[in-house]
C-alpha cells in the first residue's frame, strides 16, 4: 500500500475486533516498527462485509484496496464500483488461493481516521478477556461479570439442542442457525440465533428478539470461553449476550448496511434496549 499509493505509513487500525482481524494488524504494525492504533472500523465488533465498515458508514471510500494471499501473489483494486464489488473480489482470491488474504485498504491521515474509527475497541477486548479469565478463577458466572462491567445484557441461558449449517454458495461465509432450549431463570423458553460469520438475528420463543447492528455473542456457560458459529455443538450449555451498536450503526446508513434487512429478513430494526426492556 505503501509502494503504491507513495506515502508513508505511520499506523495501522484493525479492520474489527475479533480474530485475526484484530490480531494480524497488530503483529504486522510490530513488524513495520510503526503504532497499532486502539480502535477499529467496524464499531467495536466483528462484521462479515466490508460494505458493513463505519467509514462505509460515513461515506468514505476504501479504494484503493491491496491483497495479498499466502504464496505472495499481490493484487491492487486502484478504484471500484463499491465495498461490495471489493468485497466479493477478495473472496474470490481467497477461493482461488485455497485460503485467506490479507488486505489493506482505507488510506487516510490520523486526523481523518479520528473521525472514522471507534476508539478503545482493543483495550476493551482485553479487559473483557480478563473479566472472563478471573470471573473463572473465583468461579462466578462470566456471563454475569462481562455484562455488569460493559453495559450488556445476559439475553438467554440455555442448552444448544440443533444447530443449522445453510447449504448455500457462501465464498468464505458461514450461515446457519442455532437452537437453544432454555435452562436456569429460561427454563420453558427457546431461543434462535443466525449467522452469517457473526450473529445477526435472535428469536425469543418464535418471536423476533435482539439483531444487528446490536452485537451479539455467544459464551460457554462454565468458563466465559467465547464460541464462533462453527464451534457450537447440540448439547453445550452457553449463554448469549448483548450489547448496544456503536453510534455510527443506528444511523439510517448504519441500519441500511448491518440491520436485519440487509441480510434478508423483512423485519425493522428495534434497538437492544428497548427489546430487553
Amino acid at each position: 500500500m505503501a509502494q503504491y499509493a507513495g506515502v508513508e505509513i505511520g499506523a495501522v487500525v484493525p479492520g474489527e475486533v475479533g480474530a485475526g482481524n484484530s490480531t494480524v494488524p497488530m503483529i504486522t504494525a510490530a513488524a513495520m516498527g510503526i503504532q497499532t492504533v486502539d480502535g477499529d472500523y467496524a464499531g467495536g465488533r466483528s462484521i462479515p462485509e466490508l460494505s458493513q465498515t463505519t467509514p462505509e458508514v460515513f461515506g468514505k471510500s476504501l479504494f484503493p484496496v491491496v491483497m495479498v494471499d499466502r504464496w505472495g501473489d499481490i493484487s491492487i483494486i486502484k478504484a471500484g464500483a463499491s465495498a461490495q464489488m471489493a468485497d466479493r473480489i477478495g473472496r474470490m482470491l481467497a477461493a482461488a488461493a485455497y485460503g485467506g488474504v490479507a488486505f489493506a485498504c482505507l488510506l487516510m491521515q490520523a486526523k481523518e481516521a479520528k473521525t472514522q474509527m471507534n476508539p478503545g475497541s482493543m483495550s476493551q477486548a482485553l479487559q473483557i478477556g480478563r473479566i472472563l479469565r478471573q470471573a473463572r478463577a473465583r468461579g462466578d458466572d462470566p456471563a454475569n461479570e462481562v455484562v455488569k462491567q460493559h453495559d450488556g445484557w445476559v439475553l438467554f441461558r440455555g442448552e444448544v439442542t440443533a444447530s443449522v449449517v445453510e447449504d448455500k454458495e457462501a465464498y468464505m461465509f458461514g450461515y446457519g442457525t442455532h437452537q437453544l432450549r432454555g435452562v436456569d431463570e429460561f427454563a420453558r423458553h427457546t431461543f434462535r440465533i443466525w449467522y452469517k460469520n457473526e450473529y445477526h438475528v435472535s428469536w425469543l420463543d418464535d418471536q423476533p428478539y435482539v439483531m444487528s447492528p446490536d452485537a451479539m455473542a455467544v459464551i460457554d456457560l462454565s468458563n466465559g470461553e467465547p464460541h464462533v458459529n462453527n464451534s457450537i455443538a447440540a448439547g453445550q450449555r452457553v449463554a448469549v449476550v448483548g450489547r448496544q451498536a456503536a453510534a455510527a450503526h443506528r444511523t439510517a446508513r448504519g441500519v441500511e448496511v448491518l440491520g436485519p434487512r440487509h441480510f434478508g429478513f423483512e423485519l425493522d430494526y428495534i434497538p437492544i434496549e428497548q427489546k430487553v426492556r
